[in-house]
């Protein structure tokens, strides 16, 4: 819910829902890739890039970071580092 708050202009109740998401402690690979894409939208590239980390330490597939739009557009892919 935090990434569809970013797109549409809300930055405070995106991050809130980005913690809150963090705060549950689960899935953690999967809140960590769509949270790095709320922090990309929001302008935040470390904590965007911090986030991936994080989705790759927990097993996300490279290839599923490299087909994300907004992390090719806005330098984010580990090549690209």
């Amino acid at each position: 819910m935090g990434l569809y708050r970013a797109e549409l202009g809300d930055p405070g109740k995106a991050r809130a829902l980005l913690d809150r998401a963090e705060a549950l402690g689960t899935q953690s690979g999967e809140v960590a890739l769509l949270n790095a894409e709320t922090l990309a939208l929001l302008g935040d590239l470390p904590a965007s890039r911090a986030r991936l980390a994080t989705a790759r330490k927990a097993g996300i597939a490279e290839s599923l970071i490299a087909s994300n739009t907004v992390f090719r557009r806005l330098g984010l892919l580990a090549q690209e580092q």
